[in-house]
């Protein structure tokens, strides 16, 4: 049985799907179980080797764009890159629209991400402040309880004998699968909407 593999938490970024709050979240807790592990797993005793190097941050991911009025997907990944912002990280805008039609990025398509990602930055200046919402009731919240489910996730693969057991195991590829099935029915239900796909549609 399928669901018997599924773990609390997804395998891509922004949960498979585009919530702001739970990507900020997300990144903020791969932080705090990042330096956790390091420290207690570990011994780490410099702060500076606790500290999570992520270039890319926050993003949509290419599954989270549409082939379906592609122009769409900018507003997404501007969208992503405020979350990277946000959650203390670069404000990378990307894929490029142009992601879902499997073509190669068009130069227009790398112009605009990478200048919205400029914009972000330089004009509306939302990297001037490390982590801005922490504080925040409802953010701190959601970042335990992420952290929480991870732990869960990690103690549960720590039992299965590591990484490595849980892969060859097909423990991940099936969770994995599991994820990528469910956001696929919560669309075709109605349930996750997309603006473009399942609403919106005229």
């Amino acid at each position: 049985d399928i669901d018997s593999f599924a773990p609390k938490i997804t395998f891509n970024s922004f949960g498979g799907s585009m919530e702001f709050f739970k990507e900020v979240a997300f990144q903020r807790a791969a932080r705090r179980l990042w330096a956790r592990i390091l420290l207690e797993r570990f011994g780490a005793k410099d702060p500076k080797s606790m500290l999570l190097r992520c270039p890319r941050g926050a993003h949509i991911g290419a599954s989270s764009t549409t082939l379906q009025r592609p122009l769409n997907n900018l507003a997404r990944a501007v969208v992503a890159g405020i979350a990277g912002a946000l959650s203390g990280g670069p404000p990378n805008v990307a894929p490029p629209y142009d992601e879902p039609f499997g073509l190669g990025w068009s130069l227009e398509a790398i112009q605009l991400c990478e200048d919205a990602g400029r914009i972000l930055q330089y004009e509306a200046r939302v990297t001037d402040v490390m982590d801005p919402l922490a504080g925040s009731y409802y953010v701190e919240n959601l970042t335990d309880e992420i952290e929480a489910d991870a732990l869960k996730e990690i103690e549960k693969i720590d039992a299965m004998g590591g990484a490595v057991a849980a892969i060859e195991s097909g423990y991940m590829q099936r969770a994995i699968a599991k994820s990528a099935y469910d956001r696929q029915k919560r669309i075709e239900n109605g349930e996750d909407l997309v603006v473009g796909v399942n609403c919106f549609l005229d």
